[in-house]
């Protein structure tokens, strides 16, 4: 009975640690290199510019689902994990020229004071770093939820914005 139980808890390990390699490791490597860039080069030798669009990163804060305290920092952990290794595996993997991101790069850019925005921005460059300036270049454009829209524009919010 006890080689039996000892038996089923082995497979069982094995069973979680090749199951967490698969969904953490093999399913990004392969839904990000199935993505292709044009490999043809031009007739006169230059090659096409790989551009990557990352559509509304939004790091989690406490403006996301109304959450606070243990709550929050669980989903900003999970949260902060993904988008990091998505990251990291479009650059390494795909190495694109130039990264656009296209606004709501912070879920409550808008509402923060300057103290707490500023802490929010290191949060999300750590998270979406670019490891490898002198190749690849990145652009952030601003949405409703960094600066407000339309006559709902948060002045502060919007100079901050041009400013970094």
């Amino acid at each position: 009975m006890f080689r039996m139980r000892g038996s089923v808890t082995r497979f069982l390990r094995w069973y979680w640690a090749v199951t967490l390699v698969i969904g953490e490791i093999f399913l990004y490597y392969w839904h990000v290199r199935s993505c292709g860039w044009p490999t043809t080069t031009r007739k006169d030798g230059v090659k096409p510019v790989r551009v990557a669009i990352v559509a509304d990163p939004q790091i989690v804060d406490h403006y996301s689902y109304n959450q606070t305290g243990l709550l929050l920092r669980i989903v900003e952990f999970f949260t902060d994990i993904y988008i990091k290794k998505s990251y990291i595996f479009l650059q390494t993997l795909q190495q694109p020229d130039t990264v656009i991101f296209l606004g709501d790069l912070m879920d409550g850019g808008r509402e923060w004071n300057d103290k707490d925005w500023h802490e929010e921005y290191t949060r999300y460059k750590a998270l979406l770093r670019n490891r490898d300036p002198a190749h690849m270049k990145e652009y952030d454009m601003a949405g409703n939820h960094d600066i407000g829209i339309g006559n709902t524009v948060v002045d502060s919010a919007l100079e901050r914005f041009h400013t970094y």
